[in-house]
């Protein structure tokens, strides 16, 4: 991540093995005009999201929120401050509200997916995720999330579908190669599911996930001669 903060020069960025902290000391937001100030309110809200100070990246954005209450970047990213601290109520009401000032952001439609996913309402997680997807097509969080759904509920084909359109797009990434596996182990297809559990483990050799399933698949493949 980045973080951006304020000095005599303008807006400096620094990468997170930076000393944040030194930094962050030196801002003071009331000494700008407002539209900085809102950006020097944001760095500070970001700093403690990122060091997972949740309470106080919080109060920052209620502050940037108090200046510009229009502003849905800010509902977010506080919504996101929530959810990892487990208020998922607050977040809900949060991503909401990102959507409700501007439905041009596909991240609130993800993030209330998640919280949906969380209660177990697979239905209404997919039918939010379609807005997000329309909105963002290549939205590689929003993709994975769907994916693993069509996997919980039986949509095998949605989900191969998935896979091989972002593998198409990357195609070193091992945990696509094991989902894509999974769906034609579902399915019956051991042939193809073998082989896409060998590309995850070429890729990284310590995947246990894919070992485990490359090993289930095989013994399914011997059941079979057998008979």
């Amino acid at each position: 991540w980045k973080l951006a903060y304020f000095d005599e020069g303008g807006i400096v960025f620094v990468g997170s093995d930076c000393k944040i902290e030194p930094i962050i000391k030196k801002l003071n937001p009331g000494n700008y005009s407002k539209p900085n100030k809102i950006l020097a309110l944001l760095s500070y809200a970001n700093f403690f999201f990122f060091t997972e100070q949740y309470q106080k990246a919080q109060s920052y954005y209620a502050a940037v929120l108090k200046l510009d209450p229009d502003f849905p970047e800010t509902y977010i990213n506080l919504a996101a401050s929530f959810f990892a601290q487990g208020k998922f109520r607050d977040a809900e009401m949060c991503y909401r509200m990102a959507i409700r000032k501007s439905k041009k952001y596909a991240e609130p439609f993800y993030g209330l997916a998640t919280l949906y996913l969380k209660k177990g309402d697979y239905n209404a997680a997919v039918e939010i995720l379609g807005f997000a997807l329309r909105k963002k097509p290549i939205f590689p969080e929003a993709q994975f999330l769907l994916c693993y759904i069509y996997l919980r509920t039986g949509n095998y084909d949605g989900a191969i579908e998935i896979c091989r359109e972002m593998i198409s797009r990357t195609s070193d990434d091992e945990t696509l190669y094991n989902m894509l596996g999974t769906a034609y182990f579902q399915k019956g297809n051991l042939k193809e599911a073998l082989e896409q559990f060998e590309k995850a483990i070429s890729i990284n050799p310590e995947y246990a996930e894919a070992k485990q399933n490359y090993q289930a698949c095989l013994d399914k493949m011997n059941e079979g001669r057998e008979k």
